[in-house]
């Protein structure tokens, strides 16, 4: 979820241009290539749709007869909002368009990827570019998308392109993905060689009717699509009405070609919405396309008919014994039907109507408005999704703690230390394998110090599990980690010479249910370092005091993890003495974790 709504913000930035032409990729399109889209960034007009973003929201609010002093107000917090959302698009728009050169952008979906494991390659011309071009810009996504590199789409350059590959079987673990990444850079290598670009194809046939926006899309149906299509549709269901069966039947047979363009420009422009086309299907002749259109028909009546006489018997079994007046059936159908496409030779067209439901000034002039409003919303899920991240990262750890102690029959220690009772190496060091981790765990000298000249060249390793990715001050710094555990006597001593273990889960008298395993500090320290753990003392500051180290970036607390395996939100608000309770194993105290844990 996190990442998906980040890359919905990205695609936001690169939609708010205009389109000059897709012959950059001509040379990756043919006969068995599915989906084609295409964005151009050659120019952009953020400000110009900021502007015109208010202007149809005060209209709107107008429309509403909204007072003065209400429309002052809420068009004040509008332009809160377009601020908010302008410093979110334009700084990577910038970099993209500025730093990396990157002018246009293509994805693709060919069926000879597909019978390889790859369902779509993004495409980016990269001619003259280096190695480190290439490694900069995976810096950057990784920092945009609040990620780890881990999660960016295996990337290769090949034919002066650069291609991010998204895999159809996703990867359970890194050795897999290892693995996969191999084969799929080879499917794609072959998948070049083998392409043959043809101006008759029926990507670009769809291509060639558009008109010049700022997103271009064309889906195809190659013959072997489309038997799949006809067979999955003479299975479907016997519940199905062979109405709608028919029309998806007829649809996947018929049917050779999609295409449609947006112009996010003119959305947001004072120009009148004139019959605007927004997508085209084309058919072997103009029969199958009035017969197509003739199925559509069908299905709404079918559909009206179905809903009128359900709501109908509900409202029947109801004491009050509503009534729904035919009215509201026959104007709801009468929506429907505007929807329905025009037939203009073998092509079905679907347009946007002015005057219709759809009109500019009757659902689009709140664009802005909605925005707006939703921005939030976005964010509140973005920040969900993240804490659940950070929430899965601890729970990780803890699963480490308890792997590792089937394994050595006890837990980890805080660190190892030598001879001389210096420290060596951190628990993060020595729970790697049990994180699949082990290559980098092996690779690592133990009899010498986490510092020493060797081992400092695994410090700026990113772990995806020891990052927080609400925590934008890890973001920054590679190599970080933002958990920790209770160090000290009470909780996790550091070990003594020789020794792998601290001790069992049998010394935390308190129950594993009552005592912190793991939790969140603000400020990242290195992931390797074996003295940067917390002690009591830091943790009874107080969550997110400023005096203190425990804390964190989500609203209201921290997230926290007990000897359990549960993991928990901590308030900001947690009293000295509960967390002192948490933070011991054995003080023999009597918690309500409802009250302070959720």
């Amino acid at each position: 979820m996190r990442n998906l709504l980040n890359v919905l913000v990205l695609l936001v930035v690169l939609t708010t241009v205009r389109v000059f032409g897709q012959e950059t990729f001509t040379p990756l399109i043919g006969e068995n290539t599915i989906v084609f889209a295409h964005i151009d960034l050659r120019k952009i007009e953020i400000d110009t749709i900021k502007s015109q973003s208010e202007k149809l929201g005060v209209e709107f609010l107008k429309q509403l007869n909204f007072d003065e002093k209400s429309l002052k107000a809420t068009r004040r917090e509008l332009e809160n909002e377009l601020e908010k959302l302008d410093a979110l698009v334009r700084p990577p728009y910038e970099t993209i368009t500025k730093i990396f050169g990157i002018q246009e952008l293509a994805i693709i979906a060919d069926l000879d990827l597909l019978e390889n494991n790859i369902v779509g390659v993004l495409a980016v011309p990269w001619k003259g570019k280096t190695k480190n071009d290439t490694e900069t810009l995976q810096s950057f996504l990784t920092t945009f998308l609040n990620t780890s590199s881990r999660e960016i789409p295996e990337n290769v350059v090949i034919s002066d392109f650069l291609f991010f590959i998204f895999p159809a079987v996703p990867y359970s673990n890194q050795q897999q993905r290892q693995q996969l990444d191999e084969v799929t850079k080879l499917a794609l290598i072959a998948w070049l060689q083998n392409i043959t670009p043809s101006k008759d194809s029926p990507i670009q046939q769809g291509l060639q009717i558009l008109e010049q926006d700022e997103i271009k899309i064309v889906a195809a149906l190659p013959e072997k699509i489309k038997t799949r299509l006809v067979a999955a549709a003479n299975i479907l269901p016997d519940d199905i009405p062979k109405e709608i069966k028919g029309l998806l039947l007829f649809a996947a047979q018929k049917i050779e070609w999609a295409a449609a363009s947006f112009s996010i420009n003119a959305l947001f422009s004072d120009e009148t919405i004139n019959n605007n086309v927004l997508l085209t299907l084309k058919t072997p002749k103009r029969t199958d396309a009035l017969q197509l259109r003739s199925l559509m028909e069908n299905a709404i009546e079918f559909g009206m008919n179905i809903a009128r006489f359900g709501m109908e018997q509900e409202f029947k079994q109801e004491k009050n014994g509503i009534n729904i007046p035919p009215l509201f059936f026959e104007f709801v159908k009468g929506l429907l039907r505007t929807l329905l496409p025009d037939v203009e030779n073998d092509k079905l067209v679907f347009r946007l109507k002015s005057g219709g439901m759809f009109s500019k000034h009757a659902a689009l002039a709140n664009v802005s408005t909605a925005v707006s409003l939703t921005l939030p919303a976005i964010q509140a899920a973005r920040e969900t999704a993240m804490r659940m991240q950070c929430k899965n990262n601890i729970k990780q750890i803890i699963l480490a703690f308890h792997n590792y102690y089937d394994t050595y029959s006890g837990l980890p220690p805080l660190y190892t230390v030598d001879k001389d009772g210096k420290p060596l190496h951190s628990w993060r060091v020595l729970i790697l394998p049990f994180m699949e981790q082990t290559a980098l765990y092996q690779k690592i000298r133990h009899n010498e110090p986490w510092d020493s000249e060797y081992n400092k060249q695994f410090h700026n390793i990113n772990i995806d599990v020891y990052r927080c990715p609400t925590n934008p001050l890890a973001a920054q710094q590679n190599g970080s980690c933002c958990y920790s555990v209770i160090a000290g006597e009470g909780i996790i001593p550091a070990a003594k010479a020789g020794e792998q273990t601290c001790g069992t889960l049998a010394r935390i008298i308190d129950g594993t249910s009552n005592v912190f395993a793991v939790v969140e500090v603000k400020e990242p320290f290195c992931w390797m370092d074996p003295t940067a753990d917390i002690n009591l003392e830091e943790l009874l500051k107080g969550i997110n005091n400023k005096e203190g180290r425990v804390g964190g970036f989500h609203p209201e607390g921290i997230n926290v993890g007990l000897f359990d395996g549960s993991v928990w939100l901590l308030q900001n608000s947690t009293p000295k003495d509960i967390l002192k309770a948490f933070g011991t194993r054995d003080g023999g105290e009597a918690i309500n974790n409802s009250e302070f844990l959720r």
